[in-house]
């Protein structure tokens, strides 16, 4: 994207449930891959 820099994307793919989600960083460390990892225990675990 133009004016924007670098942008990295996360992606998860769990090809047994089928299901697929990315997320966009713009920064490329371990903590952006435990962020989405994170994001996506809390909302498993904790959807009413």
């Amino acid at each position: 994207m133009k004016g924007v820099g670098r942008i990295y994307q996360q992606t998860f793919v769990h090809t047994a449930s089928k299901v697929a989600f990315a997320k966009l960083y713009d920064r490329k460390t371990p903590i952006t891959a435990a962020d989405l990892l994170n994001d996506l225990m809390l909302s498993r675990c904790c959807e009413s």
